[in-house]
């Protein structure tokens, strides 16, 4: 499966019957993978302050919702919102500020956050993640 290029080893861990179908070979090749996800994330961290060192602070809302949670990393000079939708339905969400800037989402095809076509709000897909700051 590609643990080793020596096929007299044995792997310790039981190799999955998958494996030829989920692996890293095809992961990489895929944009929207988790294995790309990760590393489109991974570079956001790193090139944000905020949400290495920051302040982690929960939005609060008008009414509770079980079905999204949202929080800010603040850190100096630096503010990144974090919005993280748990349900399969989509969701109209109010976002505290007017031009926000798409920093990731976990849909590697979203490019940016249109608030003008929702009248403020933000539209978030089933299981969607999203990470923005102020323009």
């Amino acid at each position: 499966a590609g643990f080793s290029s020596n096929i007299e080893i044995e792997p310790w861990l039981k190799v999955s019957d998958t494996y030829d179908k989920i692996n890293v070979e095809k992961e990489q090749k895929n944009p929207a993978s988790l294995l790309n996800c990760y590393k489109r994330l991974l570079k956001v961290r790193k090139e944000n302050i905020a949400l290495q060192e920051g302040e982690l602070q929960l939005i609060e809302h008008e009414k509770l919702e079980r079905n999204y949670i949202s929080y800010t990393r603040s850190h100096k000079a630096q503010k990144i919102f974090i919005y993280l939708n748990f349900t399969k339905k989509e969701l109209l969400i109010r976002i505290p500020i007017e031009k926000p800037e798409l920093l990731f989402s976990t849909l590697s095809n979203r490019k940016a956050l249109d608030t003008k076509a929702h009248n403020g709000n933000i539209k978030l897909t089933p299981l969607e993640g999203i990470i923005f700051k102020k323009k």
